[in-house]
């Protein structure tokens, strides 16, 4: 069997999941995936899930790149800066979207897809954001 990012990344919420049930929360490591020094996304990153400029998951998509879980702040860059109206999170992540760079401002937590942000003022004005385990989001656990 193939160990993929997916799959150690599946491993680690299952693991931190028993953790929490048998009252013996154990702690993400710091570092799940090496970060990459390129500029562009490598094998070493991984994808949070995607952000497109129209509803449904239409538009110009782009794929939101990590290094780790958690997370450090990222700036959106032209298309996308105060463009994005629908977003999707992959599996087992939360992500926290910002109105300002630098992860600032007001912000928006989503896990899951969120196909129109129209009717909120989240709309076409999201400049950042940073992932989690949607575990560690969802109970409020402080990262260690």
């Amino acid at each position: 069997m193939q160990l993929t990012l997916s799959k150690l990344f599946a491993f680690v919420v299952a693991t931190q999941a028993i953790g929490i049930a048998s009252g013996a929360l154990l702690p993400l490591p710091a570092t799940a995936v090496a970060a990459s020094a390129a500029i562009s996304p490598s094998p070493l990153d991984f994808s949070t899930g995607i952000s497109c400029t129209n509803s449904n998951l239409g538009g110009s998509c782009g794929t939101n790149f990590v290094a780790s879980i958690p997370s450090g702040c990222f700036n959106y860059v032209a298309p996308f800066n105060d463009a994005i109206t629908s977003v999707q999170v992959n599996t087992g992540l939360a992500c926290t979207f910002f109105v300002n760079a630098g992860c600032a401002g007001a912000a928006i937590t989503i896990t899951g897809t969120v196909n129109d942000l129209t009717n909120t003022s989240f709309n076409d004005a999201l400049s950042s954001y940073e992932c989690n385990s949607a575990l560690k989001a969802i109970l409020r656990v402080p990262q260690t």
